[in-house]
């Protein structure tokens, strides 16, 4: 038997399955508790509108072993297949270690947009750093996650991974493949990539050999 933490009522263990060590919640408790969750999180990251204010959520969130790293592609992508029109990455990136509860937990990476008109830019871009075991598959992420940023930018209003979006990741990789000999970061220098990181949800890596 196990009591609820919250609702005090008595569970067997029969009925809701293995009950785990430490504070138990039931089905019902469990659900409201999330989405307070969710709200506390909503509310707690509108205040986040660059890695700067991000940094008083660092013991709560963890900033990612990779994002030194991805500060260095995002430059480099930002200069090479950009023209240097986003803004710098210490306004718009963050490699977390756990992503805030309102957002989607099983993806690489996500772009949030700004709600009141996309084409004006976007807010942030967040990458989970442990869905990615090397800097390939970071960069790889990088990339789908700032193709979406430029294609809101230039005035696409449909979500998801449209031919627009597509055609816009392939313009830029592009560039970046025609330059990939200047790529900072030496685990992906001469690394060719391949439009189909722009697929949804793309598992593995997709890189082209180094030429």
């Amino acid at each position: 038997m196990a009591e609820c933490g919250v609702c005090k009522e008595w569970f067997h263990e029969a009925c809701v399955g293995r009950i785990p060590k430490g504070d138990f919640y039931c089905a019902y408790c469990q659900r409201r508790f999330d989405k307070r969750k969710v709200k506390a999180s909503e509310k707690r990251m509108d205040s986040v509108t660059s890695y700067r204010t991000l940094q008083k959520f660092r013991k709560r969130y963890e900033i990612h072993k990779w994002h030194d790293v991805a500060v260095r592609m995002y430059k480099f992508v930002n200069d090479t297949a950009l023209n240097g029109a986003f803004p710098d990455a210490d306004e718009k990136l963050a490699v977390l270690t756990k992503l805030p509860e309102h957002l989607e937990t099983d993806v690489s990476g996500i772009t949030i947009m700004r709600p009141d008109d996309p084409a004006l830019g976007f807010n942030f871009i967040y990458i989970r750093g442990p869905k990615h075991p090397t800097p390939l598959t970071l960069y790889e992420t990088l990339v789908h996650e700032m193709a979406h940023a430029k294609y809101c930018m230039d005035g696409g209003v449909r979500r998801g991974h449209n031919e627009e979006y597509k055609r816009v990741g392939r313009n830029m990789i592009e560039l970046l493949n025609a330059n990939s000999h200047l790529m900072p970061v030496d685990e992906v220098a001469n690394v060719k990539l391949h439009p189909r990181i722009f697929e949804p949800r793309s598992r593995g890596h997709f890189a082209q050999s180094k030429s």
